[in-house]
């Protein structure tokens, strides 16, 4: 499978500045399954999530079916997420960078009102002293509608 652009910038950056903070130890469990969630984001999770947000922003109420896949996708994450916190601690992990622009717009489009879990996994990662950093220098990062 070919990763996308987005996850090689940030795999990129990551080992070129010997980032050690934003993955998990190498050879472990949950470095395996981090990279697996890195990859799902932009595999699986964008295609559906493109469905919903590109049919409301051309002012159309997105296909049944995309919701309904998009059902199995937020049970999905969820069975990631510990019971509350971010993927894997404490610490952003680039998996949570990769889903965080995607929830962030799913969010404002009210597109999480019925994925609790996911909704408050955004609500922390909004917490997050990086992206609060960022945000205050760059604006939102989901158009207000």
């Amino acid at each position: 499978m070919k990763n996308s652009l987005w996850q090689n910038c940030l795999r990129y950056l990551a080992d070129t500045f010997d980032d050690e903070a934003h993955r998990p130890g190498v050879g472990t469990i949950d470095y395996v399954c981090h990279e697996e969630l890195l990859d799902y984001v932009e595999s699986s999770f964008a295609d559906v999530a493109l469905k919903l947000l590109l049919a409301k922003l051309g002012g159309q109420e997105p296909p049944e079916e995309a919701l309904v896949e998009m059902k199995k996708h937020y049970d999905y994450v969820a069975q990631h997420l510990p019971e509350d916190g971010l993927l894997f601690g404490k610490t952003p992990m680039l998996a949570d960078i990769q889903f965080s622009y995607l929830l962030a717009n799913l969010s404002q489009m009210r597109f999480l009102d019925n994925a609790p879990r996911l909704e408050s996994y955004w609500s922390e990662l909004q917490q997050q002293t990086g992206y609060r950093a960022v945000i205050s220098k760059t604006g939102p990062m989901a158009p207000d509608l």
